[in-house]
């Protein structure tokens, strides 16, 4: 049975614990200092369930909040500038380098390397984007023929 993320990262922490419990007894000149993992960030697992329902209700009220917002501001963009298609285009290639540089970040903070994907898997992948990205691009081409209220 195959691992999953969640299982590696708790394994991780019970091995950076027990690397903690073991430098205890060397002197402080040769101990290292503790990088932070990624449960530490975000502490989803150690949440009460109450926490755990405010938090995906605070998510989910950002969701459409920042949805809603997005949705008025690309008509107002859409209504000056004309090329739908292009919004789309650029809005992907800053989520590719925003997201390339939050791995390069995490890499250094941690110390470890996220999943690479292999091409079998982006094989799988790719289609799906591309079909999201048409169906963006759709959704704003519509944007200029729809008038939109709230």
């Amino acid at each position: 049975m195959r691992e999953t993320r969640y299982e590696r990262l708790q394994a991780a922490d019970q091995a950076e614990a027990e690397v903690e419990n073991v430098s205890e007894n060397v002197p402080e000149t040769l101990v290292q200092t503790k990088v932070a993992s990624g449960s530490e960030f975000l502490p989803i697992g150690k949440m009460s369930l109450a926490q755990t329902a405010l938090f995906t209700l605070c998510l989910l009220l950002m969701y459409f909040a920042l949805s809603i917002g997005l949705t008025f501001y690309q008509r107002s963009l859409l209504q000056t500038f004309k090329f739908p298609l292009s919004v789309v285009l650029y809005h992907l290639l800053f989520k590719l380098f925003l997201s390339a540089l939050i791995r390069g970040c995490y890499r250094v903070i941690t110390g470890r390397s996220r999943v690479v994907l292999s091409c079998r898997s982006l094989t799988k992948i790719v289609p799906t984007g591309i079909a999201s990205g048409v169906d963006i691009g759709f959704s704003n081409w519509g944007l200029e023929l729809v008038n939109i209220s709230l």
